[in-house]
């Protein structure tokens, strides 16, 4: 009985939301725009001048965590050789491949930056499946995994 008046709270709850979501919705339709559009909406010059320094910004900033990521990645892959490693290597090219998306423009650039994290996961699992006892050790399946994950993502983002 109190699992059954539960339930009926939670559905008048949800109803109550999907309900509301619609009336602003129909009331104020002009939220849905982006924020991209409605600057463009009410366009000034000023509002202009103050945006394009903010993405000036954004884009050096953005430039700078791609090197940093870079340069983490390569410095911890030179400093494990052919010995084990641990995530981290991964968390590395993760944050490279995510800094190379931040900064892509277009389709090209991204296949690119997801073809590149491939590459490095291809070359780690190599390099392990070299050094490895057998072929279900749980590092190097670990690796395998997360080239896996990494063909399905290029592989993803080529559609």
């Amino acid at each position: 009985m109190i699992v059954q008046a539960q339930q009926v709270k939670r559905g008048i709850l949800v109803f109550v939301a999907i309900a509301g979501g619609l009336v602003f919705t129909l009331w104020n339709p002009g939220w849905i725009l982006s924020n991209e559009n409605r600057h463009n909406a009410t366009s000034n010059p000023v509002r202009s001048k103050e945006e394009a320094a903010a993405r000036e910004e954004l884009s050096t900033f953005g430039k700078a965590r791609l090197e940093a990521a870079e340069l983490a990645y390569q410095a911890h892959y030179k400093g494990m050789k052919y010995g084990r490693s641990t995530d981290l290597l991964y968390q590395l090219s993760i944050r490279w491949l995510h800094a190379e998306l931040d900064l892509a423009t277009d389709r090209k650039q991204r296949v690119g930056a997801y073809g590149s994290h491939l590459l490095r996961m291809k070359t780690w699992e190599e390099v392990n499946l070299e050094n490895s006892i057998a072929l279900d050790d749980p590092y190097l399946l670990m690796i395998v995994s997360f080239r896996r994950e990494a063909e399905y993502w290029l592989a993803r983002e080529k559609l």
